[in-house]
């Protein structure tokens, strides 16, 4: 398996490529390609294989990109429901005078009954469109 491959299965490491010696190699054939002393027609398999170790690293960095994008992404989203459930269970304990699992129990068993999202029992609770009443079905005996 070339090394090209090798970089593209297993990144730049695992085919024993220094990535910096490809940028380097990539940057002095572009020289080349600017002062007019290289065309495609008359690459050397050594400019191709710079060229595709390239383009190869840039998908796979690209790729990582994205990936670490979507993850930041539902972290992000994670986060932000926590905070509002949180919200909710101490506003909840506080209307109820139960402590905050009771709290929380009663949203879960809510949710879970009305096929709802617990974040958005949790706005609902927080906006009080829900009240202590409609919630009683799903509460657990304290």
């Amino acid at each position: 398996m070339g090394a090209t491959r090798r970089a593209a299965v297993d990144g730049p490491a695992g085919a024993g490529v220094d990535p910096d010696e490809v940028a380097a190699a990539a940057a002095a054939l572009i020289d080349q390609f600017r002062r007019g002393h290289a065309t495609t027609a008359a690459l050397d398999p050594d400019a191709e294989q710079v060229l595709t170790a390239l383009a190869t690293f840039a998908v796979l960095e690209h790729r990582a990109l994205l990936d670490l994008q979507r993850t930041n992404a539902q972290l992000q989203t994670a986060l932000d429901s926590r905070v509002v459930i949180e919200q909710a269970k101490g506003m909840l304990a506080a209307r109820t005078g139960h402590g905050l699992d009771h709290a929380f129990t009663t949203m879960r068993a809510h949710s879970r009954t009305h096929n709802v999202r617990m974040a958005d029992v949790a706005r609902s609770v927080i906006a009080g469109t829900f009240s202590i009443d409609e919630l009683d079905g799903a509460r657990i005996p304290a």
